[in-house]
């Protein structure tokens, strides 16, 4: 009896023991990766982050990837993590370049690498995008209501799903799919929500109505199609941020920035929301004026990113136009304090009439003049953040040079005078 009673004890013990075990397995749902990924890649859809141990920004990102494995637990996506210095293989069969690499994997689909911001939400709406049809059916105009309702912008086709445009229209969802919803629905419900609609069409829901795509001619639907969806995929007025700041620079557009900073909370100050929310009320009165292709307007609260393009310290708050196309950008003349509606309309104005002076631009000179400023801006970056470590980083490797040129000149020095001696010496004794 006793024998029997602590052989169930043990069972139970057992039981309870891999209970525990699946239980924190289920709380922790980031899979720990190894060289056996490249078995089992191709059998389900992965978001994948590739990192080393040793990466700031790889250790940054963790809790937030933690929060994105949460988020996801219920969806057909599983996440997982990969330590590139461990498994190479692994690495080396994604192409990985850089850490952290974020990747969406569905069987053999792998090129694209997330470039977005690295926030919990637009991770999370990265992986919904590249998980659902590149194109996505609506059934009804109920549908259509609440994409409308829940998406500052997307894009939808309307009409039969064959032709030119259908094909062109499908191409480009396969193009920036990673950025954006692509959908679409039959002429009757579109008929509902845009009346005297032609059919097929293709418009963008964005600012609170849908725009259409004008085709040029027939021919060259691919080429126009391209420019209406790479124009048009950003709201009239827009926070701009590292991940998207790239893509907007593709657009070639004028884009009116104001800059702001935000501190550790994603807060701007009173006067700092005072001059954005001035700007975003321009962006509205303008919008009629200039066209939507020609004239982006946008906030930033990182000064650095347009800085680096200035290839200078901006103020806080302050205004600064850049031409995506050639980086050539303009700053009005007036302190920022004194920038009205009236007058940063006017000087909208004369920067579209070229009455004004433009500086930077993308000469090889000024790429050069640009990377040294933000190698700069970068070593002052980090003195603010520990002087300590900057200090160590520069000082010692600047020491043992230092140390390395001494000895060698020293060496010289040292080889001179002994021939002078030995010279003395002979001269001396004959």
């Amino acid at each position: 009896m006793i024998e029997l009673f602590s052989l169930k004890m043990c069972s139970l013990l057992g039981l309870a023991i891999i209970a525990g075990v699946i239980q924190g397995g289920a709380s922790n749902r980031v899979y720990e990766l190894s060289d056996r990924f490249l078995d089992i890649y191709q059998e389900g859809t992965w978001l994948v982050k590739f990192y080393a141990p040793w990466c700031g920004h790889c250790k940054k990102l963790e809790p937030v990837w933690m929060q994105v494995a949460q988020h996801l637990a219920q969806s057909d996506v599983r996440v997982g993590r990969v330590d590139c210095t461990k498994y190479t293989s692994v690495a080396s069969h994604f192409g990985i370049r850089g850490y952290p690499t974020i990747m969406f994997i569905r069987g053999s689909e792998f090129e694209d690498t997330y470039e977005g911001d690295r926030e919990r939400d637009h991770i999370v709406e990265y992986a919904h995008r590249m998980a659902a049809p590149t194109v996505t059916s609506l059934p009804d105009a109920a549908s259509v209501r609440q994409l409308s309702s829940r998406h500052l912008l997307y894009f939808l086709y309307a009409g039969e799903r064959l032709g030119p445009l259908w094909e062109a229209y499908s191409a480009m969802a396969g193009r920036f799919r990673a950025h954006h919803y692509f959908y679409s629905c039959t002429a009757d419900v579109f008929s509902k929500q845009v009346k005297d609609s032609a059919s097929p069409a293709v418009s963008v829901w964005k600012d609170g109505r849908f725009h259409l795509y004008q085709p040029e001619d027939a021919v060259h639907v691919n080429e126009s199609l391209y420019q209406f969806v790479n124009t048009e995929r950003f709201t009239r007025f827009m926070k701009i941020t590292t991940g998207n700041f790239g893509q907007l620079l593709h657009t070639g557009k004028l884009i009116a920035i104001a800059v702001t900073e935000e501190n550790p909370i994603k807060r701007i100050t009173a006067d700092q929301e005072k001059f954005r929310a001035m700007l975003e009320k321009v962006a509205i009165d303008t919008a009629d004026k200039y066209s939507r292709r020609e004239l982006q307007f946008g906030w930033v609260g990182q000064p650095s990113l347009v800085n680096g393009v200035a290839a200078r310290t901006l103020e806080v708050p302050s205004l600064i136009v850049v031409n995506a196309s050639d980086y050539t950008h303009f700053v009005p003349d007036d302190e920022p304090a004194q920038l009205t509606e009236a007058a940063v309309a006017l000087f909208l104005e004369d920067v579209f009439a070229g009455r004004v002076q433009g500086g930077g631009g993308d000469t090889y000179p000024m790429r050069v003049f640009r990377a040294l400023y933000q190698a700069r801006s970068s070593v002052e970056g980090m003195w603010r953040g520990n002087p300590i470590l900057t200090a160590l980083l520069f000082g010692l490797p600047a020491g043992f040079l230092s140390l390395i040129c001494y000895s060698i000149c020293c060496q010289d020095i040292m080889d001179a005078e002994d021939e002078d001696e030995d010279f003395a010496y002979h001269e001396k004794h004959e």
